[in-house]
């Protein structure tokens, strides 16, 4: 006999607590990355597992959390950037993974639509995986 949680049966809860698993951040993106375009100045990125990171750029570093969903190509990406305060305001971007050393990000306006594509006007920046100094 199965237990009912208010009216939700014990198997329907299992499914649903796998799905969230899926949810997490990919091993994949977790890392430095660092801007490969010479005449655009540099930004890195670092993805935690945790799906926290922060990014530097122009000297500056900004804390984020962040979201992505694996499973589409381009996969879409939510960066939700701290700002001074603590107040986040979100960034909706996309990622692809290009090999084990290649990233590339396209990340729209905060407050924008998220883009769906890369494209030859939009290619996005691309990133290569920081080794340690």
């Amino acid at each position: 006999m199965r237990k009912r949680i208010r009216g939700v049966s014990s198997a329907v809860l299992l499914v649903a607590l796998s799905l969230l698993g899926a949810c997490e951040p990919p091993p994949q993106i977790a890392g430095s990355w660092e801007t490969q375009e010479p005449l655009r100045r540099r930004t890195t990125y670092v993805f935690r597992e945790d799906g926290t990171g922060f990014r530097i750029a122009g000297g500056r570093m900004e804390d984020f959390r962040y979201a992505i969903d694996p499973e589409p190509d381009p996969a879409p990406l939510d960066l939700w950037l701290r700002g001074p305060g603590g107040a986040e305001r979100r960034v909706a971007g996309i990622v692809q993974l290009r090999g084990a050393a290649g990233l590339r990000i396209r990340l729209a306006p905060p407050g924008e639509p998220r883009p769906r594509e890369f494209s030859r006007t939009h290619p996005g920046t691309a990133l290569s995986r920081s080794v340690p100094r």
